[in-house]
């Protein structure tokens, strides 16, 4: 069931976020039947600033007002992933070229971390640079979590 809602809110929200050259990364819907939380995550290719994430917020507000996806009471919360969060989809990879990325993956049924510059990203797989003579390619769904490594 929760799976349905979820597609139900992307079907809803991808053409507001769209719209102001966005892109949805996620939707949470977590909490109890009638008193919901959801959570949509959205950026764009240069960032996401504060005006944008509340005008898609309240379109988004209003189109859930016209139709029934969440039953009972819920809390809407639209924002950036920031730079803390997993990545989720190609397009947050390709906008962090450049920049160190803590990859979890799993090789031979052991978890195993590698931590490098993130250099190429592809629709399927994305290459890191370990050092001046190394480069390690993941496909995306080899990947258990991967972050962008905070300098501090």
């Amino acid at each position: 069931m929760k799976e349905s809602i979820e597609q139900s809110l992307r079907e809803l929200v991808e053409p507001v976020i769209e719209a102001y050259n966005a892109f949805l990364v996620e939707i949470t819907v977590r909490g109890e039947r009638n008193s919901k939380i959801v959570e949509i995550f959205i950026d764009t290719e240069k960032g996401i600033d504060a005006k944008t994430i509340s005008d898609i917020n309240k379109e988004i507000n209003r189109r859930l007002s016209d139709v029934e996806v969440i039953q009972g009471t819920y809390r809407l919360n639209v924002s950036s992933p920031g730079l803390d969060r997993p990545l989720k989809i190609v397009q947050q990879y390709k906008k962090n070229v450049g920049r160190d990325i803590e990859v979890h993956y799993l090789l031979d049924g052991q978890a195993k971390k590698l931590v490098g510059e993130l250099v190429d990203v592809g629709d399927a797989a994305f290459k890191i640079k370990l050092d001046e003579k190394t480069t390690k390619e993941f496909e995306y769904n080899t990947i258990k979590k991967a972050v962008i490594k905070l300098p501090w």
